[in-house]
């Protein structure tokens, strides 16, 4: 009996030392498409053009799950327990997506499964997906780069959206980015459906 309890005595101020990992909030934040396409629509490059919608460049401090804040020219913080379900970057994309197939007559094709050279693709990069302390506003700019089918054709174009924030805490913000995420996207699939 001594014997199977000494390993369970010595183990047991060791359990409270050790931690896997930060405690998960509550709730996880994501981006919810304001225009979705509908169950059972069918598209073919026939009737439109395909388009590539690739997960946008983040710089550095988007390379997370949690939402900055920025606090002054030079500061970065993050909003204390809110959590992205994944990365801005793919979430934007997602996002961006389904708002430009509910928006256009574009066929979407996911890169992953693409490889093809006969689509329009659409790169770019996510500058801000964050909150501004200075002005309490949740801020999305995106650079958006569309190369033509031809692979030689290439436009650019910024687009930003904010949106207010009451306070800097977890549910606020990420209502105000969505909103603003979804303005950002639809000003996208107005400029890519043309």
């Amino acid at each position: 009996m001594r014997k199977m309890l000494l390993p369970l005595l010595l183990a047991a101020p060791l359990s409270a030392c050790v931690s896997f990992g930060a405690k998960v909030p509550e709730r996880l934040l994501s981006l919810t498409a304001q225009s979705s396409l509908e169950a059972g629509a069918a598209r073919s490059t026939a009737t439109g053009r395909s388009l590539v919608v690739a997960v946008p460049e983040t710089p550095q401090m988007l390379e997370t799950n949690r939402v900055p804040v920025q606090v002054d020219d030079t500061s970065v913080a993050y909003v204390k327990d809110a959590l992205w379900v994944d990365q801005p970057g793919r979430l934007f994309q997602r996002l961006l997506s389904e708002t430009i197939a509910a928006k256009t007559n574009r066929v979407l094709l996911d890169p992953r499964q693409f490889s093809g050279d006969s689509s329009t693709q659409l790169t770019g990069e996510l500058l801000r997906f964050g909150i501004d302390a200075r002005t309490l506003e949740a801020v999305v700019t995106y650079d958006a780069t569309q190369r033509g089918v031809d692979g030689t054709t290439i436009m650019k174009k910024r687009f930003s959206a904010s949106r207010p924030v009451s306070a800097i805490k977890a549910m606020r913000v990420g209502e105000a980015l969505n909103d603003a995420a979804n303005d950002v996207a639809a000003q996208v699939a107005s400029w890519v459906g043309e």
